[in-house]
């Protein structure tokens, strides 16, 4: 595409998209509860709005829009392969050299580590769940 707000608007099209999905099917399951279409709706609805969650955190290792987003505002393409690059590599070299990150590797850096904070966070939260689930 030729331009970075085009790119952004075009990558937000999939969760836009996903969240209007989520709303009409939650008006919907409204205007026929109690039924069992209107359970139907209202699940389909919170999947949908799950998935326009996922699909809009850049932050979770995966080629989603919100990742596409991020670059794109950022200018920086293939910001994660340069913050996995860095993180397994170059980060410690220059730490024990005492140089100064570049902007783009702070960029990178940052990415890196909010990114495993979110999975480590999203993995907790999981395996709490599930136990809370089993204890009962």
């Amino acid at each position: 595409m030729a331009n970075r707000r085009a790119r952004v608007l075009v990558s937000f099209a999939g969760p836009f998209s996903n969240l209007v999905a989520a709303g009409l099917l939650s008006a919907a399951s409204s205007v026929l509860w109690p039924s069992p279409v209107a359970t139907v709706l209202f699940c389909l609805g919170a999947l949908s709005f799950a998935a326009a969650f996922v699909t809009l955190d850049p932050f979770l290792f995966l080629d989603v829009d919100g990742y596409h987003i991020l670059t794109d505002l950022l200018s920086l393409p293939a910001l994660r392969d340069h913050a996995r690059r860095l993180i397994l590599g170059g980060l410690w070299r220059k730490l024990w050299r005492r140089e100064r990150l570049r902007r783009d590797e702070l960029y990178a850096l940052g990415y890196g580590l909010v990114s495993l904070a979110t999975v480590v966070a999203l993995g907790l939260g999981a395996v709490l769940l599930v136990a809370g689930a089993l204890r009962r």
